[in-house]
């Protein structure tokens, strides 16, 4: 039997529709709004150990694509530890079936299985695999199985993935069940930029959404969900919608969603719209902002109110720079090494340049969390 670890979110002081919250995953505390790490080929993504360690402590996300079908369950068991224990972390992990910003076509998802596209091309995963790679993986939370669907996909084939999605969260919360799998699991509320769609997953997903939604109450067929969900990840962000799209699905979800769960939005880059969800009472957000500057030889860092400057260590105006990206960060890239130097480690096409870009870009995600949550905690408006 896979033990779970402690799990337990309590809002700790709200402002402008922001909380500030306390999430304890087993001998971790994290403090919220906060963001991922991400992980990619057994690893997280361009960080050594040593590195990790230096950051904030934080939830590390690994997708479906990263586990099926290598290393998978055989090989994980083969191992005989637990995926933390792989990729070298003391962080607490969270399993999800979606990467972030990866485009994913919408057409290969049927009503038993998921498509996985990743190196090797593409394969299907069933609730009874993906029950087994929880088993296998023991993460600390599980983003429950969801036929995904870009915001482009019509409104009929959106109505099928709330459906779907329903029918696979049912199925493995009764999966782990048999399997005695303890594992906190959190819903997914699908439905892309159509509201229709998006309301007939929450009807599906969320305890009291009708009636918090303003319609008759309906007669539940999933009540299992709605008892064993910790928390609900918001899912198609990111993937073709307009802004004004975006912020009306966060809004629509938000209102539905009991105050006492943790609320994850995905797939959001631009700072100015992580406030507007933070303000909105969302709690954790992905990371991939700060790997895709640092893929493109990009440094960034935060001004006192949010705002966000970059730099391009391409820019050859940075060769002889010898200073750090910026003189206010006291993260490892800063303290031990210059413009110049990283310069000269982009045009030589050295990794090292990506691995320290990153560790800096996370360090200012983080401290850019951390002003946020000093914001909510003395009562501050938020800027931007």
């Amino acid at each position: 039997m896979a033990k779970a670890q402690e799990f337990a979110f309590e809002i700790v002081s709200r402002h402008q529709g922001a909380r500030l919250g306390r999430l304890e995953l087993g001998q971790t505390v994290l403090t919220t709004p906060t963001c991922l790490l991400h992980c990619k080929g057994g690893a997280i993504q361009h960080q050594q150990p040593d590195l990790v360690a230096r950051l904030a402590p934080c939830l590390v996300h690994t997708s479906l694509s990263q586990v099926h079908p290598k290393p998978g369950v055989e090989r994980l068991k083969k191992l005989g530890m637990t995926y933390d224990k792989m990729i070298h972390t003391e962080n607490p992990i969270l399993l999800s079936c979606t990467e972030p910003y990866r485009s994913r076509p919408d057409a290969f998802n049927t009503a038993t299985a998921i498509s996985v596209w990743n190196y090797s091309g593409r394969s299907q995963v069933t609730v009874k695999q993906y029950a087994a790679l929880v088993d296998a993986i023991k993460p600390a939370a599980v983003v429950a199985m969801a036929d995904i669907q870009t915001s482009s996909a019509s409104l009929k084939r959106q109505r099928k993935s709330a459906l779907r999605t329903a029918t696979f969260t049912k199925q493995l919360l009764a999966t782990l069940k048999a399997s005695n799998t303890e594992v906190k699991v959190l819903g997914s509320i699908v439905g892309g930029s159509h509201k229709q769609a998006m309301t007939e997953s929450l009807e599906l997903m969320v305890p009291l959404a009708d009636q918090l939604l303003g319609k008759p109450t309906c007669s539940f067929m999933f009540e299992v969900i709605q008892s064993r969900c910790v928390g609900y990840s918001v899912e198609s962000l990111g993937s073709g919608e307009s802004p004004s799209q975006r912020l009306a699905m966060l809004e629509q979800c938000s209102v539905a969603i009991p105050e006492n769960k943790l609320k994850l939005a995905s797939g959001i880059s631009d700072p100015a719209a992580i406030v507007q969800a933070v303000k909105l009472g969302y709690d954790v957000f992905d990371g991939q902002l700060a790997i895709q500057a640092a893929e493109d030889g990009e440094a960034f860092w935060f001004e006192d109110d949010l705002s966000m400057s970059r730099v391009s260590l391409w820019n050859s105006e940075e060769k002889e720079a010898m200073v750090p990206v910026t003189s206010t960060c006291d993260c490892y890239t800063c303290t031990n090494f210059t413009k110049a130097y990283l310069f000269h480690l982009l045009v030589t096409h050295e990794m090292l340049a990506t691995v320290l870009l990153t560790h800096h870009n996370v360090h200012q995600l983080q401290g850019f969390f951390e002003m946020i949550k000093s914001c909510i905690a003395e009562g501050r408006d938020l800027p931007l």
